[in-house]
């Protein structure tokens, strides 16, 4: 079973607002249920794989 990494946990998290397509929040909030992770920590680690994939 994936899991996803925590949070440093020296870093303070802040608000950061999207919108996203009701069939991808719907299918975020099944993985992170399924996959016992916080949601949080799901969109993270998934921004920042995205981010480091593109060399940000």
């Amino acid at each position: 079973m994936p899991t996803v990494a925590p949070p440093p946990v020296d870093e303070p998290r802040v608000n950061f607002g999207a919108r996203v397509r009701e069939s991808v929040r719907k299918r975020a909030r099944v993985y992170a249920v399924q996959n016992d992770v916080e949601l949080q920590d799901l969109l993270d680690e998934a921004v920042d794989e995205y981010l480091r994939a593109r060399g940000a």
